[in-house]
């Protein structure tokens, strides 16, 4: 863990941009620019960003929906008569 400390202009251009680079919060944006400085890459494309947070989204709905389904699953199984057998 690391910290940093940023002018209040720095601090308020920081959360003005962050989510044009797919990050949820300041924290986040820090660490795509950290990574990306760490690995070269320059992508910023926000079509890039919009498409990842769109997918990331769908992904976390779909991780519900197993689980509910899955709880359900459980549940079903312990009331079903042929389950006992």
């Amino acid at each position: 863990m690391i910290s940093i400390r940023l002018s209040e202009r720095e601090y308020a251009a920081t959360r003005a941009m962050y989510t044009s680079f797919g990050a949820r919060n300041v924290s986040d944006f820090v660490r795509i620019v950290v990574q990306r400085a760490i690995t070269g890459s320059v992508v910023s494309d926000p079509a890039v960003a919009t498409v990842i947070r769109e997918f990331d989204l769908r992904l976390n709905l779909l991780e519900q929906r197993v689980s509910t389904l899955a709880g359900q699953n459980h549940s079903d199984n312990r009331t079903d008569p042929r389950s006992l057998t």
